[in-house]
């Protein structure tokens, strides 16, 4: 599947959005427009839900 190449913090970061109550389709798009790799599971947390 295509998660199974997704970083450790993106996958983190989707379950917490996931937690917060989107759903995984919508976390997924929240989180696949930030391309950068290097960001932290809490900085991806925080972009994802400052550009919903």
């Amino acid at each position: 599947t295509a998660s199974a190449n997704i970083n450790p913090n993106t996958k983190q970061a989707l379950a917490a959005l996931q937690s917060l109550g989107f759903k995984a389709k919508e976390a997924e798009k929240m989180l696949a427009a930030i391309s950068d790799d290097s960001l932290s599971t809490e900085e991806l947390i925080r972009l994802a839900l400052q550009n919903k």
